[in-house]
């Protein structure tokens, strides 16, 4: 488990600077970091913006898949939070794609002090053919 694992090691040079570790959370697959237990992310990587855009603060409940799409991400978020992980398909939110996709979603709990965070990654299975916006004529 992380939160078993002891304080860091002291970092020098190169792994001190927090700007490199922004490029190495953006060079991951589609991540994402939460507080548990609120939905809203603290951040996320460069790669899940692009996949499936700024997720919204509040989960948007319009219809019964949006319903079902949020409780599938929280039964995640809750496992991770109980167990230390959890590994899952689920639907992508669909705010920012046409159609939600099929991912394996990934969750690992971390603690800090009493606070419980959520680091989640995802790796797209879509069944459909990617769609590419562009005329290539």
């Amino acid at each position: 488990m992380i939160e078993g694992a002891g304080p860091p090691p002291q970092r020098a040079g190169i792994l001190a600077d927090p700007d490199f570790w922004s490029k190495v959370f953006d060079a991951m697959p589609p991540a994402f970091i939460k507080e548990y237990p609120s939905d809203g992310h603290l951040a996320d990587n460069e790669a899940f913006r692009m996949f499936q855009g700024q997720k919204s603060d509040e989960p948007a409940d319009t219809t019964e898949l949006d319903t079902l799409i949020n409780a599938d991400h929280r039964q995640g978020d809750s496992i991770a939070a109980k167990t230390g992980a959890s590994a899952q398909l689920e639907l992508s939110d669909r705010f920012s794609t046409r159609y939600p996709q099929l991912i394996l979603t990934f969750k690992t709990r971390v603690k800090l002090g009493e606070r419980i965070f959520i680091v989640g990654w995802s790796c797209s299975r879509s069944p459909k053919p990617a769609q590419i916006p562009v005329d290539l004529s």
